[in-house]
């Protein structure tokens, strides 16, 4: 119990996002993943791991019995007088049971687009499309690329008091006041086909969901855009236009994209250069020694014009998409992250991590001395 909460009550503090406890022969390693990176915190002996996770399974009312299955769950704690939520996911290895715990700060609040800190022409068109009475914004990126933080902030620029807003998610992260929000429910045979089918039935204007993953989640988020709701949704791709070509693969026609695919976006996020230490890291308390302190979103927004609609409609591909995009303005990431390489607030080795892409002077940075980010252990 004393284990448990004080790497909770230190994760919480130190502005942890994951709790990664991974066990080996003899002992279990705490990590905790700040600023998108994992760090190591402590180091314990591997026979505090069975205790630590059944009081973890209780808390989070799982099967303590249960060790050769993956299980998920979700657990509160009271911690500097705030209320945290914690979902738990455990996983069978080799040497025991890997848990990883998300953290959900409840009293964080939700970003304002304002607050994206978004270039003043990506923010204006956004604003745009977030309040159009209809049409299908799809935000895209890999895990952990803050598109949950983008879709609320989008959500934060309804009117909550005319609209009918109504969110189906995987699951519900934060509380959104004015908002009917969803958990789907695989127990009950709700997902997100089954559960946009019935959201059409609330009389809702604006939908969230959560992500299209399969073709029945894609069918039913274009028959909601075209029926006339305004639909925001997540889809795994690796860039704007890339995102119209998974479409497809899920059974979109293109007829459908053209008509009813308003905006995509594009995003990743990078760490920014500690204004401290100016990135050094020596001796830093602010960014722990790691040279870098927060993180700043990078945005490619794609915008379906008449253009762009007409060559989605003729089946193009994502060159010629590209192409056409960019003489109507669109930058991607890449451009977008020279920008914030100019103006100081990343640097080139982070931009590279991130992007995976070769940045000339990333050679020439120097990279931060310390592998951790400076964390006390118990």
């Amino acid at each position: 119990i004393t284990v448990l909460d004080s790497m909770l009550r230190a994760a919480c503090r130190h502005g942890a996002s994951d709790i990664h406890l991974s066990a080996s022969r003899t002992h279990m390693h705490v990590r905790f993943r700040i600023d998108g990176v994992l760090a190591n915190y402590s180091t314990l002996h591997g026979s505090v791991l069975p205790g630590l996770l059944v009081r973890i399974k209780l808390l989070a009312s799982l099967d303590i019995a249960e060790c050769r299955q993956p299980q998920d769950g979700q657990l509160s704690q009271l911690i500097d007088a705030f209320r945290v939520d914690f979902r738990v996911s455990t996983f069978p290895t080799l040497y025991g049971e890997n848990t990883v715990l998300r953290v959900l700060h409840e009293h964080a609040g939700h970003s304002t687009l304002a607050q994206l800190d978004l270039p003043a022409d990506i923010r204006k068109t956004l604003l745009i499309h977030a309040q159009r009475p209809s049409g299908l914004l799809l935000v895209c990126g890999p895990t952990g690329s803050g598109k949950s933080t983008t879709l609320y902030a989008l959500l934060a620029e309804q009117d909550h008091e005319q609209l009918n807003i109504m969110t189906l998610e995987d699951p519900v992260e934060r509380a959104m006041h004015g908002i009917h929000q969803s958990n789907i429910d695989a127990t009950r045979s709700l997902d997100y086909a089954q559960g946009v089918r019935a959201l059409l039935r609330q009389d809702p204007d604006v939908l969230l969901i959560g992500e299209i993953r399969d073709s029945d989640s894609c069918a039913m988020a274009i028959r909601a855009a075209m029926t006339g709701h305004l639909v925001f949704s997540t889809i795994h791709a690796n860039s704007a236009p890339a995102a119209l070509d998974r479409l497809k693969e899920l059974g979109a026609s293109n007829a459908a994209l053209a008509a009813n695919v308003s905006a995509v976006i594009c995003q990743r996020l990078v760490r920014k250069c500690c204004t401290t230490c100016n990135g050094r890291g020596q001796q830093c308390t602010p960014c722990r020694g790691s040279g870098y302190n927060g993180r700043q979103v990078i945005m490619e927004l794609l915008v379906m014009d008449s253009s762009l609609s007409r060559l989605v409609a003729s089946g193009a591909g994502i060159d010629e998409l590209e192409k056409v995009a960019i003489k109507a303005g669109y930058a991607n990431l890449t451009v977008q992250a020279g920008t914030l390489l100019e103006n100081g607030v990343t640097n080139a080795l982070e931009v590279a991590r991130v992007l995976g892409v070769p940045i000339e002077s990333a050679a020439s940075e120097r990279s931060p001395e310390t592998t951790g980010l400076g964390l006390s252990g118990y």
